[in-house]
């Protein structure tokens, strides 16, 4: 049986440019926004969902993670559907309306730490988006909303 429950997300990125030798170059762009949502279960795999607002517009983002992949689908001011599972590479569109970019995604290592009543999950993974190269943590925090 699903279990669904109000939640507040953390969620932080570390996005750090690559050289084309694989060291990194210049700061870590660091991004870190706080939002309410919904969190699903069904005791194998987690479904989080959340309203942004970006520059492009406002974003509907699903997030649905097992611990041997992780999926997350934007859509509205941006448009993106990226998979990341362990070792694997992943080739997708990345949407900021007008522009769109040709993405690939390598994942390095996922770490799952969610439960029912919430927890963190972590993705590491390199990207090329628009022919630049990026280092990517990911981190989202998931806490039970107080009522």
């Amino acid at each position: 049986m699903a279990f669904i429950k109000e939640m507040i997300f953390k969620i932080s990125s570390v996005i750090e440019n690559l050289t084309p030798s694989g060291l990194t170059d210049g700061e870590p762009e660091r991004t870190e926004i706080t939002l309410e949502g919904f969190y699903k279960t069904d005791g194998e795999s987690v479904e989080i969902t959340y309203t942004d607002k970006t520059e492009g517009g406002r974003v509907v983002s699903v997030i649905t993670a097992e611990p041997s992949c992780v999926r997350v689908v934007r859509r509205g001011g941006v448009e993106s559907d990226m998979i990341f599972k362990t070792g694997e590479i992943h080739k997708s569109l990345y949407t900021v309306s007008p522009y769109s970019f040709d993405t690939e995604l390598r994942c390095r290592k996922i770490r799952y730490g969610l439960t029912r009543s919430g927890g963190r999950l972590e993705v590491f993974y390199d990207m090329s988006i628009g022919g630049a190269d990026k280092s990517v943590r990911m981190r989202i925090d998931c806490t039970p909303k107080e009522n």
